[in-house]
């Protein structure tokens, strides 16, 4: 960076950066919101509503796949998701983005044929089975390529609040089509399958590779005086030194910027990612797959072969001639390109890596759990005037499920706009669980029993929603380039363990529930087992 150019704006602590604008499209040291930006932001938000719409269709008609076993359904709409997230880590750096995309489009059409076509249960449970991979498949490798853009914060969100509507889209979709359009449930499901084809549009039509998202936004922060190595360097440093007083830049002798971290409480920097990082030397190819799973870092005008000191800390030069090397490596790679795996880790070094994120994945474990033990044990018990009335019961739970997703897209859709701190981020699950215990108080004594609990029902899924978009758009703010792409990934498998444990412990709370108010159909009651409760079928919801 030139002595004699001033940058366009201040970083907190006096860090220079390049002009950005915030947003579907901001980030990256862009100065301002382009074409391809809002294409890449517009195309994350379609594969996050193409992911998830599968899995909640599956939901949502989960009567009629098995009106005697509805926790079947739900069940196998989370095991394999949970079983694809807890294996990710050791085998995602060994396929391809577009490898990965490519099936999850094709598990996508799988499942809807199974379901629509299948005329027993065995075909349409598996039907659900492949959703839940494909949903799976498809959050964990779509949360780790965000974290290969330079706009990640901007593109997780964008991801987020497509999740986000896919809760009320696939409910309306089946309400519309099936429940008050008259047509079959063959037909409602097949219909879906253009949610895949709206999948692969996203991902092989629209949307960049990160080293042509990195290519221009170097480009625009040129215009702006400053590289977007050096910019990214100085907003690593303003955001760490947050956390940590002892991170600091350092202008090296060649005129880059140089991050110096300290001991202090901020940023983990794994060991094992440093020594890798050194290993890698100045060889391009290997930093590049060290940097994002295979993406480019911040390619710019700058040169492209970070170079290491004796000192083991990554320098960026601060001049170079051209882009040549990253154009060629982006040109001709379509969306979801295949961006190159990172160095293997280890299975040990992994998993601790893995359980070093404790501080993102704790959270969303807990407000998942909360909140799906909430709806599926104590939403199901609650009907007005009377939770003896089937009806009533259906009523609620629909009507809560629908303030719920209202919640859930309105908070994910907010990360753009809002940030909250990690001590903020820990605080929404606590409250999720106090919902909890609120709405098991209320099943079981019905101190508060009128239409007026879809507030609540309403601020779950706000809560539930902030703490998803928070979670990732923190760990990709805080985790080095080196894992990112790994760290987001993984840390997914948060959500679905929470889900899983829920469903399991939904079933016994909606028994105690049923049993405390005299509800028969229980599938259990308080360690009676099934049989002896009152009738056979498990209540509806």
């Amino acid at each position: 960076m030139a002595p004699s150019t001033p940058p366009p704006t201040t970083l907190p602590g006096g860090a220079p950066a390049a002009t950005t604008r915030r947003g579907c499209c901001g980030g990256g040291g862009a100065p301002r919101c382009t074409w391809p930006a809002l294409r890449d932001g517009t195309a994350f938000w379609l594969l996050g509503l193409a992911n998830n719409s599968g899995y909640v269709i599956m939901l949502a008609c989960a009567n009629e796949i098995s009106n005697g076993g509805v926790g079947t359904v739900y069940l196998a709409a989370v095991l394999p998701a949970l079983a694809i997230k807890l294996t990710a880590p050791y085998w995602f750096s060994r396929t391809p983005y577009s490898a990965r995309a490519a099936a999850v489009a094709l598990l996508a059409l799988a499942a809807f044929l199974c379901v629509g076509l299948g005329t027993s249960f065995v075909p349409q449970i598996l039907g659900v089975c492949l959703a839940s991979l494909q949903s799976g498949l498809g959050e964990a490798s779509t949360l780790a390529l965000a974290g290969a853009y330079p706009s990640h914060r901007s593109l997780l969100t964008c991801w987020s609040s497509g999740t986000g509507f896919a809760g009320p889209f696939g409910y309306a979709w089946v309400a519309g089509l099936h429940t008050l359009g008259g047509l079959s449930l063959r037909a409602t499901v097949l219909a879906a399958n253009i949610i895949p084809a709206v999948w692969a549009v996203a991902q092989f039509g629209m949307l960049r590779s990160p080293a042509a998202a990195h290519s221009a936004a170097a480009a625009a922060a040129a215009a702006g005086a400053l590289t977007t190595a050096d910019a990214a360097a100085a907003a690593d440093a303003a955001i760490a030194s947050e956390a940590d007083a002892s991170v600091k830049m350092v202008t090296t002798p060649g005129g880059g910027l140089r991050l110096e971290h300290g001991t202090g409480r901020g940023q983990r920097q794994p060991p094992r990612a440093r020594t890798r990082s050194a290993e890698a030397g100045d060889d391009p190819s290997a930093v590049a797959g060290l940097l994002g799973g295979g993406a480019a870092p911040a390619v710019t005008t700058a040169s492209p072969r970070p170079r290491r000191p004796a000192s083991g800390r990554l320098v960026v030069p601060a001049s170079s001639d051209s882009n040549a090397d990253a154009e060629k490596a982006s040109a001709g790679a379509g969306a979801g390109a295949a961006l190159g795996p990172p160095p293997p880790v280890g299975f040990i070094a992994t998993t601790r890596h893995v359980l070093g994120l404790w501080r993102y994945t704790i959270p969303l474990l807990v407000v998942y759990f909360s909140e799906y033990a909430a709806q599926s044990g104590a939403w199901a018990a609650i009907g007005f005037p009377s939770p003896l009335d089937r009806v009533a019961r259906d009523r609620f739970y629909k009507l809560g499920n629908w303030m719920y997703q209202i919640g859930v897209f309105i908070s994910r859709s907010s990360g753009a706009v809002y940030q909250t701190s990690l001590a903020g981020l820990w605080v929404m699950p606590a409250a999720q669980a106090g919902l909890l215990a609120f709405f098991i108080s209320v099943a079981a004594t019905r101190w508060w029993y009128n239409w007026g609990l879809l507030v609540p029902c309403f601020i779950c899924g706000l809560l539930g929603g902030g703490v998803y978009v928070n979670a990732f758009t923190l760990l990709a703010r805080h985790e080095p380039a080196t894992t990112r792409e790994l760290s987001l990934g993984a840390a997914s498998v948060a959500d679905s363990f929470g889900i899983a444990l829920a469903d399991i412990t939904g079933v016994f709370l909606q028994g105690c529930l049923f049993r405390i108010n005299g509800v028969p159909g229980a599938v259990f009651k308080c360690g009676a087992p099934a049989s002896l409760a009152a009738g056979g079928a498990p209540a509806g919801g």
